[in-house]
């Protein structure tokens, strides 16, 4: 490559050449990100084939060129009727190798395209806004010894995944990677063989820019990166201290490969507790803690997880000591000789339910109304029933356990997993007995304990890996249905609109993006709600309580975060639940106007 692709580092042509001297190798230079940005002096190298691709310079797609230096062998792939002197047969891209045509001439002119030391200065503009909105930020490429046009770079503490979000709200476009692999969900290879740290590698980020770009649009750039980190300051995502950062969320919920990990906050008594706390998340709720100030009342698992010891001790540790409540602790972080943990109007209470695990507990939540809901951990999960075929379970007393949880809530009352591989979000006891013929028989009476023991240890063997390759905690149980896809298109949105005027849109983007802009339609519709996905959880009894026939339309940026939420509302009973198809990506600008 005379550049990379993903992180613009620029290889030593001469060098290579030198190297080359006197050999018959062939030599090939992949030279697409060059064009514009770099001389390849190809009439002074010895390079024998450069290809290159007008859409990397405005060109559209579908037409490029390939050097070939006289007298280097060359093959044709398309052999057809032999046109272009048997080179390259088929028709002509007219239409592009005339567009094509124009790029090259307005290379050679000379004005249309910024020069070196024009796009270095945007870049280190661009290079500013990026540190000031971003404190630690590192480029994952010397700049010195890159395309000026590219940045790649990483931020401690924050995903790929948040950040192509994050800018996608403020109208950005950058890439996980580069813009070809983007849609991978891995880690980059390139940086990886560069042997940069593994968080940095997994959470690199892409930025790019034209060489036609003006002052204007790069200041435009800055403006909206520093209102970017703006955002995240106000979200408590940032290290740097925030004095007006908006109030959270009751309950918030994290999730890493299928894991769910519960935050639960009382403004009043600005007390919190967390449940199922993941090694991934330490760093990110110790920031949480810092920025909001409140107290760490308590850190509890549901069980001994035997996917990952408990990271428990290690937030404890890594939270400002002023802010967590000391005490002695048993093995799931519990305070000793403690009834139940007050929060404030919160209450939580704890119930043993032995089964997954010997020490399998539940957490109920009650509020001044009551029972509000239950984390069950991976007792019951969406679809499924926790394992029991650990060393530290307790089969034989798994189906007594959820008669006693069935005691203790009604089949209504809302049960939050510990792992949820569908993104189901919640259950209920009821919607679990009609799928899973297991927990059905063992609530009637139907099965016994021994009878329910022997039924699951014949489904739980040979269980193979998620899809996130890590040990499957609970075996699927219930009755699968396909589940239709909840989508209305832009006109039928429309059209439910006007039929129904009581309708309900709900913004899932997370705070950070809701702030960088408001969503189409929102001027005019009869009622908005902004409910990001991590605090979806706090809004779905609200929605379960609605009316019949109020329909709920949810939507975010790409509709894939929408369409998680309309399929967990689906499944709870609430069928008038509904995604907006693709997402605000896709909706037309001049909707887009009216925010």
């Amino acid at each position: 490559m005379a550049a990379n692709n993903e992180t613009g580092v620029v290889s030593d042509l001469d060098g290579i050449a030198a190297a080359l001297a006197g050999s018959a190798a062939l030599w090939m230079v992949d030279s697409v990100q060059a064009l514009g940005k770099l001389p390849l002096r190809l009439s002074e190298r010895p390079i024998d084939y450069a290809p290159f691709s007008g859409h990397k310079l405005y060109a559209p797609k579908g037409i490029g060129m390939l050097y070939v230096r006289q007298g280097a062998p060359f093959t044709p792939l398309m052999a057809g009727g032999g046109q272009e002197d048997a080179l390259r047969s088929g028709t002509e891209n007219m239409s592009g190798i005339a567009a094509l045509g124009a790029v090259l001439a307005a290379l050679e002119e000379g004005r249309t395209f910024q020069d070196h030391d024009t796009l270095s200065g945007f870049r280190a503009r661009l290079s500013a806004a990026l540190l000031d909105a971003f404190p630690g930020l590192v480029f994952n490429a010397p700049l010195a010894l890159s395309l000026p046009t590219t940045l790649n770079f990483s931020v401690p503490g924050l995903g790929s995944k948040l950040l192509l979000d994050l800018f996608d709200a403020a109208d950005m476009r950058v890439s996980g990677g580069s813009a070809c692999g983007a849609a991978k969900a891995l880690p980059s290879h390139v940086l990886e063989a560069m042997g940069l740290p593994g968080w940095q590698a997994a959470s690199a980020v892409r930025l790019s820019f034209g060489p036609a770009a003006d002052s204007g649009f790069i200041d435009e750039a800055c403006a909206r990166i520093r209102a970017c980190g703006a955002s995240l300051r106000a979200s408590c995502l940032s290290p740097v201290p925030q004095a007006f950062a908006l109030p959270p969320d009751r309950l918030t919920r994290f999730v890493v490969d299928g894991a769910c990990c519960y935050l639960l906050a009382d403004a009043a008594s600005r007390r919190c507790v967390v449940i199922d706390p993941l090694p991934e998340l330490t760093g990110q709720l110790t920031q949480w803690l810092r920025c909001h100030g409140y107290t760490l009342a308590a850190v509890l698992d549901t069980h001994s997880h035997g996917d990952h010891a408990s990271s428990g001790p290690e937030l404890r540790a890594a939270a400002p000591a002023r802010q967590v409540e000391r005490g002695a602790l048993d093995a799931l972080g519990w305070p000793l000789d403690a009834r139940q943990i007050a929060l404030g109007a919160l209450r939580l209470t704890r119930l043993a339910v032995p089964g997954h695990t010997a020490d399998s507990t539940a957490y109920l939540l009650h509020d001044a109304d009551g029972l509000c809901l239950a984390f069950v951990g991976d007792t019951v999960m969406p679809g499924a029933l926790g394992r029991s075929d650990f060393a530290q379970s307790a089969p034989s007393a798994f189906g007594p356990s959820l008669r006693a949880l069935a005691q203790a809530l009604t089949p209504d009352t809302l049960m939050l997993p510990g792992h949820d591989y569908d993104d189901r979000f919640a259950t209920t006891l009821g919607i679990e007995s009609a799928a899973q013929p297991l927990l059905g028989g063992v609530l009637r009476g139907s099965l016994d304990a021994a009878g329910f023991a022997s039924a699951k240890e014949t489904l739980e063997r040979d269980l193979g890996l998620t899809e996130y390759q890590t040990m499957a905690c609970g075996a699927r149980v219930d009755r699968c249905t396909a589940e239709p896809t909840p989508e209305l298109t832009q006109e039928a949105f429309a059209a439910l609109r006007q039929q129904q005027p009581g309708l309900l849109l709900v913004d899932v983007r997370e705070p950070y993006e809701q702030r960088l802009g408001q969503p189409p339609g929102s001027q005019t519709a009869a009622r908005v709600q902004a409910v990001p996905l991590s605090g979806l959880l706090n809004a779905l009894p609200d929605w379960l309580a609605l009316p019949d026939p109020t329909p709920v339309l949810f939507f975010c940026r790409s509709g894939n975060r929408s369409a998680q939420a309309a399929r967990a509302l689906r499944r709870l009973g609430r069928t008038q639940a509904w995604s907006l198809a693709g997402g605000l990506a896709l909706w037309p600008h001049a909707a887009q106007s009216e925010k």
